[in-house]
Order: C-alpha cells, then structure tokens, then sequence
C-alpha cells in the first residue's frame, strides 16, 4: 500500500490539505490553551507559582490627622484584596510624618508651612508576592514604584503611591 495514493490522498483515505487544516488547528488550539491557562512562553525566569520576598512603601499624602492617627494601630496588620487576606503580606510599619503646603508670599517667593491639619503616612510592606507577567502582584493589585497602590486591611483602607521596592532574597 502507497504512503500517497494517485489522487493525494495519504493511505488512501485522507487528503493532504485536509490533514494541514487539521494539524493548523490543533496547533491553533494548544496555543490557546498554553496562553488560556498561564504557561511560560516567554521563557520567563520566575516561575508564576513561586513567590518572592519582598517589601514595598507606599506613601499617602494629606490625610486628615485625625483619621492618620486612627491608622498608626495598623502596624502589624495583614493585607487584603477582593475581600479576602493576602497570603503572607503584612504592614511592618507605619509612620507618620508631616505634611507642607507650599505658599507664594508677597514678593513671590515660594514659602513651604507645615500644615497642622493634614499629615503623610509611610506605610512599609513586606511579604511574599508572586512574580506575574513581568510584575508582583499583591492580590490583584501590580507593585511598582510610583504606580498607586490601595492600602487594604480589615480596618484601613487608603490609596497612596508606592516610593520604594525591594526584593530581599
């Protein structure tokens, strides 16, 4: 029995161009499934199941100073996302420091006040946080610097800007 028959077929059953058709979408359909379900195609040296150390400061600027120091018992505290705590990251610290307006004067001269009504939070973050296309995510949220970031936990919730990232191992 021929490999091809006289009219293209192979074992004289399946054409040619129907066996390419097929083979394209099997091809078409295990990419899908490689992209649907989060393989590394990319050749990605972080594995997207293994998580990474790291902490992270997130800066919120003019709180008022009443609710700022209702939020400095956040200390200690583990995060949360989609109403759910986030494995492993917790806030290690929280400090407050003053916050300045900045004024012109009469002759207009840039004058900065200290504002007694408002202060910034420096939240410091740390945990473990997957590494997922080309980011850390901490819930759902990506973590970079200078990216705005929500504070989340049972008690707080607050958006701020995160300043600061470091992978400790």
């Amino acid at each position: 029995m021929k490999l091809v028959d006289s009219k293209g077929r192979l074992f004289g059953k399946l054409n040619l161009i129907d066996l390419l058709v097929i083979l394209l979408i099997v091809v078409v359909l295990a990419a899908a499934v490689l992209k649907l379900t989060g393989a590394d195609t990319a050749g990605n040296h972080y594995s997207k199941s293994l998580n990474r150390p790291l902490i992270y400061t997130v800066v919120c600027r003019m709180v008022y100073r009443p609710v700022a120091e209702e939020m400095m018992a956040e200390k200690g505290n583990q995060l949360m996302a989609g109403g759910e705590m986030v494995e492993g990251c917790f806030i290690t610290d929280v400090e407050m420091l003053p916050h300045y307006d900045t004024y012109v004067d009469g002759e207009g001269k840039p004058l900065r006040v200290e504002s007694e009504e408002y202060r910034d939070l420096l939240f410091t973050i740390s945990g473990e946080a997957p590494f997922v296309e080309n980011a850390y995510k901490v819930g759902t949220q990506e973590v970079r610097v200078g990216k705005n970031h929500i504070v989340k936990t049972v008690t707080l919730e607050i958006t701020g800007t995160i300043q600061s990232l470091e992978e400790t191992a």
